[in-house]
């Protein structure tokens, strides 16, 4: 299997990311592979409760598309990357009265989807953020 990795690594140039253990008991099992590293950034490794293999995530400098002009400038903001949701001590009953408290549809039903997910992104990770932890340090590369 391991020669097999090889050849397609080879043949489409890739480069393997994961630089850290992606499993509880140190080991290196979870592999990222790219042939373009120069648009990856912030690769972490995060230990979960749900699994004994860490989440593997990363940021991308890709741009999909552009938002619509109508997106409002909502001031920066910590967003949910930076977020662990998978921390034991999360009170998810409290994020759930939080949200469920909100009056979602008066505020979104006149606004397109790439508005409501600039908003998601900024604004309602503040609501959250309130009741969650940030990612270790030691986790982020």
């Amino acid at each position: 299997m391991i020669e097999s990795i090889k050849e397609i690594v080879d043949e489409f140039l890739l480069e393997q990311l994961v630089d850290q253990p992606t499993h509880e008991d140190g080991n290196m099992l979870d592999l990222f592979f790219t042939n373009n590293p120069d648009i990856l950034h912030s690769i972490s490794c995060n230990e979960t409760i749900q699994s004994d293999h860490h989440i593997v995530t990363f940021k991308s400098t890709y741009i999909l598309s552009k938002t619509s002009s109508n997106t409002p400038n909502l001031p920066p903001e910590d967003s949910f990357d930076n977020l662990n949701f998978y921390n034991d001590e999360v009170n998810w009953d409290e994020i759930n009265s939080k949200l469920s408290q909100y009056p979602w549809e008066d505020e979104l039903s006149h606004l397109d989807h790439s508005t409501i997910d600039h908003m998601h992104r900024t604004r309602d990770s503040r609501k959250v953020s309130q009741h969650l932890q940030n990612k270790p340090d030691h986790c982020a590369t």
